[in-house]
């Protein structure tokens, strides 16, 4: 399967917590996913035996149309460790190398099963994550699959919430 990802970087550590995620997704998809329910929901995905303090997972499930799939959020403390392009090009301007952008912790938002394509993945990973963006208030996001670095403002929310999220990143 193609990576379809989303990694959100912010510059101080925040308590994320399943209520985040889950009213990030309610907030993209009003009534879908509160109240909880059985057919699109969050769940916390770490095991008591894996929990630590270092890193947090999250499962999503989504069956809306044209933005289903199931997802695996992933909230580390401390620095992405899957390490980004050597060269980081921002907004489409070179900034610096890798390990340059300044960040004590992410979140990884990942497709780990396809219900519908990887467009519906895309759409659903770029509608809540232009939500997340508004809560965290990361300083850039990278979107692993086409080695490309964002910073979060109101238009890249706005690709990000567009039905055409990656054609609309890949413009300039």
């Amino acid at each position: 399967m193609d990576m379809v990802s989303i990694v959100f970087f912010l510059k101080e550590r925040r308590t994320i917590d399943l209520s985040i995620i889950e009213n990030a997704c309610d907030s993209a998809f009003r009534n879908k996913f509160l109240p909880k329910n059985e057919t699109n929901f969050v769940v916390d995905g770490s095991k008591e035996t894996e929990r630590t303090d270092e890193i947090d997972k999250i499962l999503i499930k989504s069956v809306i149309p044209e933005n289903s799939g199931l997802f695996l959020i992933t909230i580390g403390n401390g620095k992405y460790s899957q390490t980004p392009p050597s060269k980081i090009v921002l907004d489409n301007t070179l900034i610096g190398n890798k390990g340059d952008i300044e960040h004590n912790q992410y979140i990884l938002f990942d497709l780990i099963g396809e219900i519908g394509s990887k467009a519906d993945a895309f759409r659903f990973i770029g509608k809540v994550g232009s939500f997340l963006s508004k809560e965290l208030n990361p300083g850039i996001i990278y979107l692993p699959n086409l080695s490309r670095f964002y910073s979060v403002n109101e238009s890249t929310l706005e690709k990000l919430n567009s039905r055409y999220v990656i054609d609309e990143l890949l413009k300039n």
